[in-house]
């Protein structure tokens, strides 16, 4: 493992375009070793406060701090050139004339040749592209281009890296491979590494911290566990899943034990489980496989609901279905945000 870097310190962070405050008293620390995903709605400050990072704007307030080194406050801009930051983008940008070893070397003109092609060698390892060294950007996978990518910027020891959509572009078997390889070279190296992300699944199962970002302020940072099953308020829970309100008095009096007391319940989707003992009767209303999921819209009255649940094969619409409630999934939020 190479030394830990200092963590990145963002504080107070705001910034505006003309009248328009587009980030607002922003703080968030970016550890060293750990992935830490921004997600939010679009329009919400994810990429501004990239650029900010990266030295593409200045600040209007606040201070962006790597260890010892201030990189930007109200009457300081360290350029973007002497910045050291690590960039990737859902464009993998490699050079089509440089193989994988040469797109590697590229950033590394400081050091001597034996060691620029020993860094490369070492990160072509790291990101498990031993066998495509010599191979040039229209002979790889889409995933093989985004490791590379990947290796170019973290080869100069970036003080963060900062990735922006990176695995989206890939079909879903690249992007779990790719995603899984990548990010494990990124913890082992040390360096703190900021993904901005649109998909909530990915920051849930992939980041050791997630950033909940909404009208340009960040309205809940915490591990990804605790955001979804605690959220503090209804926007951080529907911004990591889908959320379904019901109305207690659709319940039968005995489902109600350990529920919360307000008169509008909100329920992940895995509150409602089938249960040939269950206390609630309803009707399939439409069923659909999600892979290993099926999803279950079912209804009675005036109640409609989604449960999810692992089938064999698909209930036909009409046929009756008993549930019960798990607690645990039903959202305990803040009386004034329910």
């Amino acid at each position: 493992m190479s030394p830990v870097h200092p963590p990145l310190l963002i504080a107070g962070l705001t910034k505006s375009y003309a009248s328009r405050a587009v980030l607002k008293d922003v703080t968030l620390s970016l550890q060293p070793g750990e992935v830490t995903a921004l997600v939010g709605p679009s329009g919400a400050g994810k990429t501004t406060l990239m650029r900010l990072i990266a030295g593409m704007e200045r600040v209007d307030q606040g201070s962006i701090q790597s260890g010892e080194t201030l990189l930007s406050a109200a009457d300081t801009h360290l350029p973007t050139e002497r910045r050291q930051i690590g960039l990737v983008f859902q464009d993998f940008a490699l050079f089509p004339h440089l193989n994988v070893r040469a797109n590697i070397m590229f950033g590394l003109a400081r050091l001597a040749k034996p060691e620029r092609r020993r860094v490369a060698d070492d990160w072509i390892d790291r990101l498990a592209l031993g066998d495509r060294a010599s191979a040039f950007p229209h002979q790889l996978s889409g995933g093989e281009q985004q490791r590379v990518a990947i290796a170019r910027a973290m080869a100069p020891d970036p003080r963060v890296l900062l990735m922006d959509e990176p695995f989206s572009g890939l079909d879903p078997e690249l992007r779990h491979t790719s995603r899984s390889i990548a990010l494990e070279a990124i913890r082992q190296a040390g360096i703190p590494a900021l993904l901005v992300t649109h998909d909530p699944v990915e920051a849930l199962a992939h980041a050791d911290t997630v950033a909940v970002m909404q009208h340009g302020r960040l309205i809940q940072v915490d591990a990804p566990d605790h955001l979804y099953m605690r959220p503090a308020s209804l926007a951080v829970a529907t911004a990591l899943g889908r959320v379904q309100t019901l109305h207690r008095s659709a319940l039968p009096e005995h489902m109600l034990a350990g529920l919360p007391a307000d008169e509008t319940l909100y329920l992940r989707p895995e509150a409602l489980t089938l249960d040939p003992a269950g206390g609630l009767t309803l009707r399939v209303i439409a069923a659909h496989r999600r892979g290993t999921l099926c999803e279950l819209t079912l209804a009675a009255g005036d109640l409609q609901v989604t449960c999810v649940a692992i089938l064999p094969a698909l209930p036909r619409a009409g046929d009756s279905m008993r549930v019960s409630l798990n607690p645990a999934y039903v959202l305990r939020l803040p009386r004034a945000d329910s």
